[in-house]
């Protein structure tokens, strides 16, 4: 099956379910209309806030791991340089 009659495939199952209302995570189909634009807005903007929660941990997470001192975890310390004067 070459590449333009997979996605051809693809995007024709997907419109067949969206005409079907598929009831696999469709938990808003019996709401108002109203509600369900709510509904679909606030968990938006809570999923928005969990992901930049997220990239903040992990910013601090690599701020911190840049600070840590590199020890080896076997064997002894490694001699420090010799100065030369």
């Amino acid at each position: 099956m070459n590449a333009s009659r997979l996605s051809g495939s693809l995007a024709g199952r997907v419109q067949q379910t969206a005409g079907e209302g598929s009831s696999a995570g469709d938990a808003t189909g019996h709401l108002p209309s109203a509600a369900r634009d709510l509904y679909v807005q606030e968990v938006a903007h809570a999923t928005h806030l969990i992901f930049l929660t997220g990239v903040c941990i992990a910013l601090v997470a690599l701020a911190a791991a840049a600070f840590i001192e590199e020890t080896p975890l076997r064997g002894k310390p490694a001699a420090p340089a010799p100065v030369t004067p």
